[in-house]
């Protein structure tokens, strides 16, 4: 009977293993999308920053989160790296206080990555019904006035705009790490090297390597380059956080 009790034990101690592992880890077959994302077909878009002598902005097919990392799934993340248990932790918050460091991290443990800055803007440009609401003038209005009245604390995950591609909450909850959220905001970027690339990156400005294509009307997505700008690999806030894509 003893015998029995142990195994059983075992058994329930692995499959508890085995479910935060799979918490915390997403592994992707090749062409499937990871259990939580959504695949974003290839399309191009008008960027408010575009590479010189381009107005448009080609993105690949990729597949992102439909909404941010929560303070649990990043709970469940740094338990397993620590070995101790995070207390406290939301599975209706979005895991703010996050550097791009811990960010990366993240979403390298679930084999995958931070979207990319044209990929969030990509898909940050639908509304409900049409992928290029953001040519609108409605609906960037609409954008702003979330942002201006969104942060941390004061919603939750999920309960912003669902998209047309499925993706909620890029408007209005928090700010968001990208990959390469400095590239288009430094003539020389001091984080570059943490990142893994050369120190000398493209700057808002023509003379620089990228110049303003969007409409200059678009103060939600002035706004949100902006506030790349001030960002640093080890920077955080309680109004930043975080999805990951592949």
């Amino acid at each position: 009977m003893r015998r029995a009790l142990i195994v059983v034990a075992v058994a329930v101690a692995l499959n508890v293993q085995l479910v935060v592992a799979q918490a915390v880890k997403v592994a992707a077959r090749p062409g499937s999308v990871p259990a939580g994302m959504v695949r974003i077909p290839a399309g191009s878009f008008m960027p408010l920053y575009a590479p010189p002598g381009q107005r448009t902005v080609r993105v690949e097919s990729f597949a992102i989160d439909t909404v941010p990392v929560s303070e649990a799934q990043y709970a469940a993340f740094i338990a397993k790296q620590t070995g101790k248990p995070v207390a406290k932790a939301d599975t209706r918050k979005p895991a703010t206080n996050v550097t791009w460091l811990e960010a990366k991290a993240y979403c390298s443990a679930r084999n995958a990555r931070l979207p990319t800055t044209y990929e969030w803007e990509y898909i940050a440009q639908a509304d409900e019904r049409q992928h290029d609401a953001g040519l609108t003038a409605a609906f960037r209005q609409r954008a702003m006035q979330l942002a201006i009245s969104g942060g941390s604390g004061q919603l939750l995950i999920g309960s912003g705009v669902r998209n047309v591609w499925g993706v909620r909450d890029l408007h209005g909850l928090v700010s968001e790490w990208t990959a390469d959220f400095n590239e288009s905001a430094h003539g020389h970027n001091s984080d570059a090297h943490a990142q893994g690339r050369s120190a000398h990156t493209p700057a808002m400005t023509c003379a620089s390597g990228t110049v303003e294509t969007g409409d200059p009307g678009d103060y939600a997505a002035f706004l949100r380059y902006s506030l790349r700008r001030t960002w640093k690999v080890n920077s955080s806030s309680a109004n930043l956080g975080f999805r990951c894509a592949v």
